[in-house]
């Protein structure tokens, strides 16, 4: 099973600092944490990561739980 690794994105990239700067001279706030006291603005972004690549709920938790024969899952179904 993957954990899903809550990392906060890193700004070395210039072009990620252009845009956060860009929103702020657009009269946006910048906000260091999208999840804290102040959501609205531009700021880095938070995302889940396992070895570089990003990982979703269900890949984390899902997928290796879909070899138990107790469990069936239905991508198409239609409730009503």
């Amino acid at each position: 099973m993957v954990r899903l690794n809550y990392v906060v994105a890193q700004l070395p990239n210039p072009l990620f600092q252009a845009f956060f700067n860009a929103g702020v001279e657009a009269g946006y706030n910048k906000t260091p944490d999208v999840n804290g006291f102040r959501q609205e603005g531009f700021g880095p972004f938070d995302s889940q990561v396992h070895n570089g690549r990003r990982v979703s709920a269900s890949r984390a938790y899902l997928h290796p739980a879909m070899k138990r024969k107790n469990l069936d899952v239905q991508n198409t179904c239609i409730r009503y």
